[in-house]
């Protein structure tokens, strides 16, 4: 994630937000995560995710559960599950 932050700050671009959460954080650290991402709405709308699958999903079930669904695009990779699928 550091190596990102110094790569996008080379290319100009600005990076509003960075945090940090257990992939086994509960419900309301979730819903906090993405209310303090909700804070730098409307310009910021892309979320860069360094994590595995689980916390994907978690992040995902935040959104719906705050009807945020489509106003963030999460890109990252390897977001694959135990069972090869997400």
């Amino acid at each position: 994630m550091e190596a990102f932050k110094d790569m996008a700050a080379k290319e100009g671009i600005c990076i509003a937000h960075s945090g940090k959460i257990w992939s086994n954080a509960g419900e309301q650290s979730f819903d906090r995560l993405l209310e303090r991402l909700r804070a730098h709405l409307p310009k910021a709308r892309v979320v860069a995710c360094f994590c595995e699958g689980m916390t994907v999903r978690n992040i995902l079930m935040a959104m719906r559960r705050q009807g945020l669904v489509g106003e963030f695009l999460l890109i990252g990779s390897g977001w694959m599950g135990p069972t090869g699928m997400m």
